[in-house]
């Protein structure tokens, strides 16, 4: 897992040509006013769910893991 902030994006957009994708998506000026729901990027490589949710307490999540896919996760508002 990596956790930073947009502004060190560019570190990691050289990991491959889909997580630059994602990265430069997350720069978009209007990312806070886009609709929830699928955004495609990138066809059925990459895709953006925009979500609006609270969020649970430190102790009642869990840890999640992904084997097929990155999950990029960027907060607007609030925190995790």
């Amino acid at each position: 897992m990596i956790l930073d902030r947009i502004e060190h994006a560019a570190l990691y957009a050289p990991l491959s040509a889909r997580m630059k994708a994602a990265l430069e998506f997350l720069g978009r000026p209007d990312l806070a006013t886009l609709p929830l729901g699928r955004h495609e990027i990138d066809g059925e490589n990459v895709h953006a769910s925009v979500q609006a949710y609270t969020t649970r307490d430190r102790g009642e999540g869990r840890h999640e893991a992904h084997r097929r896919h990155i999950d990029v996760q960027c907060i607007l508002e609030g925190s995790e």
